[in-house]
């Protein structure tokens, strides 16, 4: 079994790191998940994240986030101070408690836009 990621592989390790990021740009932005999941497909962290040479993807959703938000300060709908006014413990706080199941928020886990919630590998949040 080949477990190098290239760049003909790299596209099945975005998903759970990008709805992470999603859901804290979501929260910090006052806007629906899937509007934030837009704004990051569309973005520049994004398009360096799928170069498999830039090693984005080794970074976890908190420090890519950290990322968009250091190449985007404008993105967020009023908020500008450093990575949004969330420290980084604050960030890391919010993840633990994300990384909970029983704290997973549900309305971007659905299973009907095919997403799922990267604690269970490919198995579709409810």
């Amino acid at each position: 079994m080949n477990l190098e990621v290239n760049q003909k592989n790299l596209y099945l390790l975005l998903p759970s790191k990008l709805s992470w990021m999603a859901e804290m740009l979501a929260e910090d932005s006052n806007i629906e998940p899937v509007e934030a999941l837009k704004k990051l497909y569309l973005s520049k962290t994004y398009s360096e994240l799928e170069q498999e040479n830039t090693k984005m993807w080794h970074l976890g959703p908190v420090a890519l986030y950290q990322e968009y938000i250091e190449m985007h300060p404008r993105e967020l709908c009023g908020i500008s101070a450093g990575i949004s006014g969330r420290s980084l413990e604050n960030l890391l706080e919010s993840f633990k408690a994300l990384s909970d199941p029983a704290n997973r928020p549900s309305r971007w886990t659905s299973s009907s836009l095919g997403w799922t919630c990267g604690l269970h590998g490919d198995i579709p949040c409810t």
